[in-house]
């Protein structure tokens, strides 16, 4: 709670915090650490059978707490149709505009800085290059209309930063 709050007065209204979010913090859901989260972490695989079992078995599946629906506000969680380049891209684009955000405002020295740091430091996959490297494979105007129907769907965390608009117009990428 107290980093999405940070970011929150740091950034306004582009990166405030979700309600579900703040939900999910009210109902104390700290994942393993007090065993309540998104899984059920009640179910505990113990004795020989299981532990053989592990050796066998790549991990066993967690299951998910059905209760976190609830939480969240979500209802009829069988009938979401949400296709993967939705998950994807809900997930990858925010990431590429808060790159290319930092690169605007000059926290960045570089595109290739970016991409080295995202892959390195936050985890970016590294088959994609980078948040920049995807963003020119992707195409500056294919990602900035992607970003715009997120953001109408979804609000100003997906609202395409000024130096993507400008790419954008003037047909030019980060490299």
């Amino acid at each position: 709670s107290h980093i999405a709050d940070t970011i929150h007065q740091s950034f306004g209204e582009r990166l405030a915090p979700l309600e579900a979010m703040q939900n999910v913090i009210n109902d104390e859901r700290m994942g393993k650490k007090n065993k309540k989260g998104f899984y059920d972490y009640s179910r505990k695989n113990k004795g020989f059978v299981n532990t053989l079992k592990s050796k066998f078995v790549q991990k066993d599946e967690k299951q998910v707490d059905e209760s976190i629906y609830k939480v969240l506000g979500v209802s009829n969680v069988g009938s979401l149709d949400l296709a993967n380049e939705e998950i994807s891209d809900r997930c990858l684009l925010q990431m590429v505009n808060e790159a290319a955000y930092c690169l605007d405002e000059g926290i960045l020295r570089s595109a290739r800085d970016g991409d080295i740091g995202a892959i390195f430091g936050l985890g970016f996959p590294p088959f994609l290059g980078g948040p920049f490297r995807y963003a020119d494979s992707l195409g500056i105007d294919i990602l900035v209309q992607k970003l715009k129907k997120l953001e109408e769907k979804h609000g100003l965390r997906f609202k395409p930063a000024p130096i993507l608009e400008k790419l954008a117009k003037s047909g030019k990428t980060f490299y």
